[in-house]
This record gives C-alpha cells, sequence and structure tokens, in this order.
C-alpha cells in the first residue's frame, strides 16, 4: 500500500482518542494525602471513587484501592494554585442540617419565597430550603456576646419558633417569632400579629427551628475556612466530585475548589470529645493553666511544625491527664509537639501510660519538631498521658496532642 494511501488512515488513528482508563491528563491530576483510622498516612494520585465508597488510587505507577469508612480524610496536595486564593462571596453565613457550613451571597428569592438561593463559589448557585437551615449570621463583624447566644440558640432548638438576633447599643436582643422573608436587601420577621422589615445589617443572625436531633453526614467536603458542604459522596473521578448534599441536593464540585474531605467514622472518638477522669496539674510557680480542648493552651489554634489542626487538646507542663476507657478502645494515636505560638522557647517531654504502665516516653521536643504516637490499647482500662517539662523552666512548656483520637473496638457496640 502507498504512503498516499495510509495517510487517511494515520490521520484517523491520529485522532482516535485513547480508551478510557488510561493514564489520567496531567492537568486533571488530583493528589491527594490520605490518613487511615490509625493515623497512618500516604500520599496518591486519585483515579476515582467509586457508588459502593471505593476509593482508587494510584501510589508508585501501582493501582490501589481503600474504603472511604478506614479513612479519616483525605487532603488535596496543591503547587500553588491561585484560584484556590480568591474569597468566597461573603454576605452571609449558612449553617445547614447535617453539618454543612456556608460563606455566600444572596440572589433573588424563588418564586415560592420558602427557598434561599445563593451563590457559594461554585459554577452554579444553589438553592437551599429554609427547612434545611439551623441558623444565618447576618453580621460581618463578629460580636462574642452574640455569636454566644448563637450558639446556645443553635444547641437548644425550640420547635416552631424562629429567634432574632440583634445587636442595639452594645446589649444583644433575642426575640421570638418567625422568619417571613429574607433578600439580598431586607429581611422580614413576625412577631406575634406584627411584621417587622429591616436591612440585612439590623440583625446579627436568625435561628430556624425544627432541626433537632438531624443526624451528621459522613462525608464532609472543606472548600475554605468559611464552606464545608455536608453530605454523601456519589461518585468522583479526577475532573469533580459528585455530593448528594441532602436538602440542597446533588452537587458537582470541581477538584480545584477542593481543599479536603472528611470521613465521619463511628469508631473514632477524638480526645477532646472526652472527659478526663483526673487532671493533675502543676508549674514551678504555681501558675494556674487551663487545659483546652481543640484550641492551644492560651486559646489560640493548634499549630505544630508549621500545620495548623482542627482537633486536640492543648496542656501546659506538667499536666497528666486520666481517662477511663473501660477496655473499650484498640488504638490511640496523636501528634505530639510544643505549639508553634511559643517558639523558639518551650520543651517538653511527653509520656502515655497504659493502667499505670509507661508504654511511651519522647526525648524532650522542641517548636517545629512533632512526632507521631500510636498506642497499642488493647485490654487498657486507664489512658493516662502526661506533658512534663523538660530541663529548663517551664514559661513556654505549651505542649498539644494534635489530632488525638481513639479507635473503638470493632466488637464495641456504639453507644
Amino acid at each position: 500500500m502507498t504512503l498516499l494511501k495510509l495517510l487517511p488512515i494515520l490521520l484517523l488513528l491520529a485522532a482516535t482518542p485513547e480508551p478510557p482508563g488510561g493514564d489520567v491528563p496531567a492537568q486533571q491530576t488530583v493528589r491527594l494525602e490520605l490518613e487511615a483510622l490509625d493515623g497512618r498516612q500516604f500520599d496518591a494520585i486519585l483515579l476515582s471513587i467509586d457508588a459502593d465508597g471505593h476509593l482508587h488510587y494510584k501510589q508508585d505507577g501501582q493501582p490501589g484501592q481503600v474504603e472511604l469508612s478506614d479513612l479519616v480524610r483525605a487532603s488535596v496536595i496543591t503547587e500553588g494554585d491561585p484560584s484556590r486564593d480568591e474569597p468566597s462571596p461573603r454576605e452571609c453565613t449558612l449553617y445547614l442540617a447535617g453539618g454543612s457550613v456556608l460563606d455566600a451571597r444572596l440572589l433573588p428569592e424563588d418564586s415560592d419565597g420558602r427557598r434561599l438561593r445563593v451563590d457559594i463559589g461554585l459554577s452554579e448557585a444553589i438553592s437551599v430550603p429554609l427547612t434545611a437551615i439551623r441558623s444565618i449570621r447576618l453580621a460581618r463583624t463578629p460580636n462574642d456576646a452574640a455569636e454566644a447566644e448563637l450558639v446556645a440558640r443553635m444547641e437548644d432548638h425550640a420547635a416552631g419558633r424562629d429567634f432574632l438576633i440583634a445587636v442595639r447599643e452594645g446589649r444583644t436582643v433575642v426575640v421570638p417569632g418567625a422568619l417571613e422573608r429574607l433578600t439580598p436587601e431586607e429581611w422580614s420577621f413576625r412577631v406575634g400579629q406584627k411584621l417587622q422589615t429591616a436591612t440585612l445589617d439590623k440583625a446579627y443572625a436568625i435561628v430556624l427551628s425544627g432541626l433537632a436531633g438531624e443526624k451528621a453526614a459522613p462525608v464532609t467536603v472543606r472548600l475554605d475556612a468559611g464552606r464545608m458542604l455536608a453530605g454523601r459522596i456519589v461518585t468522583a473521578g479526577p475532573a469533580e466530585l459528585m455530593l448528594d448534599a441532602g436538602a440542597i441536593g446533588r452537587l458537582r464540585i470541581p477538584w480545584p475548589k477542593i481543599r479536603q474531605v472528611l470521613i465521619r467514622s463511628e469508631r473514632v472518638v477524638h480526645l477532646s470529645e472526652l472527659e478526663p477522669e483526673s487532671v493533675e496539674h502543676r508549674t514551678l510557680f504555681g501558675t494556674s493553666w487551663q487545659v483546652r480542648r481543640d484550641r492551644n493552651v492560651t486559646g489560640g489554634p493548634l499549630h505544630l511544625a508549621g500545620r495548623r489542626y482542627d482537633r486536640g487538646v492543648g496542656v501546659h507542663a506538667y499536666t497528666a491527664l486520666t481517662y477511663d476507657l473501660q477496655e473499650r478502645f484498640e488504638q490511640f494515636t496523636a501528634v505530639i509537639g510544643i505549639d508553634d505560638s511559643v517558639a523558639p522557647h518551650g520543651r517538653a517531654i511527653f509520656r502515655v501510660l497504659c493502667d499505670g504502665r509507661t508504654v511511651f516516653e519522647s526525648e524532650p521536643i522542641i517548636p517545629g519538631q512533632s512526632r507521631t504516637v500510636r498506642i497499642d490499647l488493647a485490654g487498657v482500662s486507664r489512658l493516662t498521658l502526661i506533658c512534663d517539662p523538660g530541663d529548663d523552666l517551664d514559661f513556654s512548656d505549651h505542649g498539644n496532642w494534635c489530632a488525638a483520637r481513639l479507635l473503638r473496638s470493632r466488637n464495641d457496640s456504639i453507644r
């Protein structure tokens, strides 16, 4: 066959796309840092997440898979993508059933007035029924007293009654009633027979009724510091993740918008959720330091070696925390170290005791260092965590037990 006759065939072959299952194009590669229930971490390239909850990946050129239920989180590894640093639209913050938190911009209302249309930075606006909203924070500047009232009202739902929270002359005012309407310009709130209408800045927040007892969603997709979508992963590929967000419906979320996927497991108990059986505390000069949950000992965010942690316990050396485990757990894991806020000062030794027996003791740890601790808890009744001063004064010995969690035994009933 002559070259002239072969040319159409060669052109056709060149134009034929690769069959599915080939290598993912470089521009669509999603690199993830995966963390398992036992605290072990590894990097991988995402291939897909199927409808049965299996995450398929490639590592060092070899395919593998892991069940989502065996993971704590999947963090997207980026290399300076500027689109991820764009601020999210912010006119209000919505707290939804299941755990979604959304910084959003209000759009003109739907025709029935019982849904909010909002822009949260995705390609399309989303529509949220009022019945799925726990509360709406309208204020852009935080107020400690009003925020405390908002949190308290969300935790103590009153069926059939909404609450409007406002700040008047420095004083927090709470008005019971019913939200009638919310638009980008104003809100209408009924108090008895009277309908009050005002601009958005005249209210701090509105708490809606009727969501007591909602279950936490199995997955939370964190887009940025102000936006978290809770729901169930339907499927995912290298381009996007499809999330069933309950009352909001199914959302297609491009991976460049995603920072982290957090997976909820009933086997995981965070240390900060437990009340210690006993707390022993002493300092060289008798200064009192409060044990902090999900914060460092001064009340700031938990930071170790340049990384921020959402969960953990902050203490000052010397502090010993003892927990009654009743032989219900199989593993304890944590990342330990001195909080970055006191660098370059601070030095501490961390110890773990199981039923009074020392099973782990670190070398003196200084700021900028961190260590991962994994302890077998099979048959252990009492767990004691000790942060001890180093060989100098204890002024800056602000110790962190970051990402500290216990793993329930598989045969332990969920209580």
